[in-house]
């Protein structure tokens, strides 16, 4: 696989290192689900800004794409997946931070399926499994939110039937309010093994969320 070390960046390689905290919780008072939420996601942002650095200096393969505009920064770190031989998609691995004024907004450990041909930062293409865990931070009084989908869409391996294709999907969501922390920590395991998936470079493939529950 190719080395991809460059960063594509408008605010400069800082944005990699730049620390993110929660948005202020104001006269808010944080749930105990709101406080594992909000530890979940400072780990996911710290995870994004090492692997940058990784990639950064050649000490991983992958990309870095980081933006900064209407002061929102976003900072995306790729990872390429190639198929193997029970599991035929290529596929991308992202994980994104975005902050606002130095405060944390979201974290999101996803990976979709691409054709063989992919540039860094395009869309979902192809058939196959995606899978995205989303943390939002408070905004607006609404306390911290959670969500994630796991989705399959395909039309036979390696030829369909004749205009045969299935699909299927399945997602799950709560704020600090309506769910369990048994059920997050559970869904937030999975998703920290989606991110080690990713450093390895494994092929992608579906993950379950009910089986978490």
């Amino acid at each position: 696989m190719r080395r991809l070390t460059g960063i594509a960046t408008a605010c400069g390689a800082a944005v990699c290192a730049a620390p993110v905290s929660p948005q202020p919780a104001g006269a808010r008072v944080e749930r105990p689900l709101g406080r594992a939420m909000s530890r979940a996601a400072k780990t996911i942002a710290a995870i994004v800004g090492r692997d940058a650095r990784q990639i950064a200096r050649g000490d991983a393969t992958g990309a870095v794409l980081a933006k900064h505009c209407c002061r929102t920064r976003t900072l995306d770190v790729y990872y390429r997946s190639p198929p193997s031989k029970n599991l035929p998609w290529h596929g991308a691995y992202d994980l994104r931070v975005r902050s606002k004024r130095r405060f944390l907004e979201s974290v999101t450990v996803s990976f979709f399926p691409t054709q063989s041909r992919w540039s860094y930062g395009d869309a979902s293409r192809g058939t196959g499994p995606s899978y995205s865990f989303t943390i939002r931070s408070p905004n607006r009084h609404r306390g911290w939110r959670f969500e994630a989908d796991d989705s399959f869409f395909g039309c036979g391996v390696p030829s369909p039937p004749s205009g045969t294709c299935q699909g299927l999907s399945q997602a799950v969501s709560f704020d600090e309010r309506q769910g369990t922390g048994h059920e997050f920590a559970n869904l937030y395991r999975q998703a920290l093994k989606v991110s080690r998936k990713a450093h390895r470079h494994d092929a992608i493939s579906g993950q379950n969320l009910f089986t978490t529950r």
